[in-house]
């Protein structure tokens, strides 16, 4: 690690909180919009079709080049980050408009696409920011960060939703709060980390007016490889069962008992 302070900012003012601002996102529009649709007593059959939220996590790699060939890491990362607490200010307020569950697909959206693109900068910003050794050691605690986000995202804030709720009369009130910490939450990454984060000299924009990315050749090495039918197939389908399960989890929680579920609030 000394190797790295000699050549910037130490990597835990900003690792910890940079996969924090990772695994937030995925949690929001994956799990907490379940609990959240099933609170506000969306169909199942809705709620089941949110699984296609999922879908630019899968995808991503197809617009990773793009990353890679314009604008640094740091400031996708920053950019994404500062998106995303747009987004998650504009859904606040959309809580309470009659066409809510219309905008709230769009706006999960567009967050699912800008938390993937957040998940190639950072990734991609980890390995200019630290040499070998540091990636090595830093690995577990970026993954411990990332799930801590998940907890906190997935298990605080509903508690939040629902004791607020509670409280008024109105679930979405309590989430409309929860909704407006997370927007809040991701300005304040966004400002803090465009101050801590360091400038690696490696960390550049592949494409210049003399370098152009070949495209068509990336993918098409891509596609080629040995045995790319199975490769996508696992890609694409080795969670599959658990994605099934997932997404129909939150409504067996909350159903009342009669309705073949376990009866839980939302707290």
């Amino acid at each position: 690690m000394e190797e790295v302070k000699k050549k910037g900012k130490n990597p835990w003012i900003f690792i910890p909180t940079q996969y924090i601002a990772e695994g937030f996102p995925f949690v929001l529009v994956n799990q907490v919009s379940t609990l959240m649709y099933t609170s506000l007593l969306a169909s199942n059959v809705f709620i089941g079709l949110t699984s296609l939220l999922y879908l630019p996590w899968s995808l991503k790699l197809f617009w990773g080049p793009l990353v890679d060939a314009y604008c640094t890491k740091r400031k996708w990362t920053l950019y994404m980050q500062l998106l995303i607490a747009v987004c998650l200010l504009i859904f606040t307020f959309s809580l309470h408009l009659n066409s809510f569950i219309f905008l709230s697909l769009v706006i999960f959206a567009v967050v699912a696409v800008l938390s993937a693109t957040h998940d190639i900068a950072t990734d991609g910003f980890y390995l200019h920011a630290l040499d070998k050794k540091d990636q090595a050691f830093f690995t577990g605690i970026r993954s411990t960060f990332y799930r801590l986000s998940m907890i906190a995202a997935g298990g605080a804030l509903p508690i939040l939703a629902g004791n607020i709720g509670k409280h008024t009369g109105n679930i979405a009130d309590g989430w409309a709060v929860a909704f407006g910490i997370s927007a809040c939450l991701f300005f304040i990454l966004y400002i803090y980390h465009s101050i801590v984060l360091p400038r690696p000299e490696t960390d550049h924009a592949v494409k210049t007016l003399e370098k152009k990315i070949p495209y068509g050749l990336i993918f098409k090495t891509y596609f080629t490889q040995e045995k790319i039918g199975v490769i996508l197939a696992f890609i694409f389908i080795y969670r599959f069962g658990e994605g099934m399960l997932l997404k129909m989890a939150q409504p067996f929680h909350h159903a009342k008992n009669e309705a073949g579920g376990l009866g839980f609030t939302v707290s």
